[in-house]
């Protein structure tokens, strides 16, 4: 009885700081989530008028949620993360910019999941975002995916490279990121 006290304590028992903690990261939360808010209610007000372009929006930043914890709990690489999707997908629609704020939020918010944590990630999400949300100016036409899928997956090559390096990781660790990378930035182009 006295082991089951110690494994299990009574919720009186958890310290209050750890809930004062828990409540710090999601206010943090929905703080970057309400700078996207405001900047696309400056950028394009029109997007408030419309419940359906809200909904898309919700849908989409939650369906990348989803896939990033689906990442997570199957021990895939953090180069599969389809940050692209959803940048590239918002650019389409709207605009690049609300598609290059979009990205940055996600990056921020994907590294602030403790699977995700770290540097490596953060540059790889905000760069794979970044490209796909300035690729669509580069493209003038919806026909040219694959247009899409080379500037995406050149610039996830690179950060692969360059974390390589300061990493210093073994060409098959290389070949492998770069081989998820090339497939994300594939699928998100031809998805989206």
């Amino acid at each position: 009885l006295r082991l089951d006290a110690v494994q299990n304590p009574p919720l009186s028992s958890v310290p209050l700081g750890f809930s004062i903690l828990k409540l710090f990261e999601d206010i943090g939360t929905i703080n970057i989530l309400l700078v996207f808010g405001v900047l696309v209610y400056f950028i394009r007000p029109l997007i408030y008028g419309s419940i359906r372009w809200l909904i898309l929006q919700a849908a989409l930043v939650l369906t990348y949620l989803a896939l990033a914890r689906l990442i997570a709990i199957n021990g895939f690489p953090p180069d599969a993360l389809p940050i692209a999707f959803v940048t590239l997908t918002v650019a389409v629609l709207w605009d690049s910019r609300i598609a290059l704020v979009l990205g940055m939020v996600l990056a921020v918010l994907t590294t602030a999941q403790p699977q995700f944590a770290g540097t490596d990630v953060l540059f790889l999400t905000m760069v794979g975002g970044a490209a796909a949300a300035m690729s669509v100016r580069v493209v003038r036409r919806r026909a040219q995916t694959w247009v899409f899928v080379a500037i995406i997956a050149l610039s996830y090559s690179v950060v692969i490279l360059a974390l390589a390096l300061l990493e210093e990781r073994s060409a098959s660790e290389i070949a492998f990121s770069l081989g998820w990378a090339g497939s994300n930035a594939a699928l998100s182009a031809i998805i989206a």
